[in-house]
């Protein structure tokens, strides 16, 4: 993302404005998730105030007061940490009674999950998904493709009226027609197939090669 390898090399360094940037939008992030998370019990708004990255700098409370630290693992890539969130007890003792199991599923009402299917419904749907057409496939030596020259012809194994494959990620979804439309390679849907028929498809054609063999 900052245009290195994404390794840490175990040194230990100030961060540079550009990270510092990066960091600063993670957290406002972070700080998004986390009213969200709270929003059952209480409302709250947070705020960034200052970066600090040295943790003996940074003082929010009294050393000998109590605190809730919430710690948790972050991943990123091949690289491992700890994050840890801290809460001090006297924000927290207003609405301890709040904090019990009981109150919480209390306080989750079914709007609140209809909302959420919702959102993650239409989330799922804006993810892109790819698309590929297979025109059909065969089986050539290693002599055979050595030898290719521009201009060669290969014998497909479907023929020329069959219906291609059409592939949604690494699943065949869907039969089709090849053909044109304004000028642009395009498709023509033919059939849906289920979830299971691609994998019983590709058996039977394994199969039949397996008797022709």
């Amino acid at each position: 993302m900052l245009g290195g390898k994404g390794t840490f090399n175990g040194n230990i360094r100030e961060l540079t404005d550009i990270e510092k940037t990066v960091i600063e939008r993670v957290i406002m992030r972070i700080l998004e998730l986390l009213e969200d998370s709270w929003s059952t019990v209480v409302d709250v708004r947070f705020r960034f105030e200052s970066m600090e990255s040295n943790p003996f700098f940074v003082q929010i409370c009294s050393p000998s007061d109590m605190v809730l630290v919430v710690i948790m693992k972050v991943r990123v890539s091949d690289v491992e940490g700890m994050v840890s969130l801290c809460f001090p007890y006297f924000l927290m003792e207003p609405i301890m009674d709040r904090l019990s199991s009981q109150q919480w599923f209390a306080s989750t009402s079914h709007k609140a999950d209809d909302e959420i299917r919702t959102w993650l419904n239409n989330s799922v749907m804006q993810v892109t998904m790819p698309m590929a057409m297979e025109l059909g496939h065969t089986v050539l030596s290693l002599s055979d493709v050595y030898a290719l020259q521009v201009g060669d012809v290969i014998k497909l194994d479907e023929l020329k009226d069959s219906h291609i494959d059409v592939r949604v990620g690494n699943q065949i979804r869907f039969k089709a027609r090849p053909g044109t439309l304004n000028g642009h390679m395009a498709v023509e849907l033919t059939k849906v197939l289920t979830q299971d028929m691609p994998q019983i498809q590709i058996n039977e054609k394994a199969n039949e090669k397996g008797e022709k063999k």
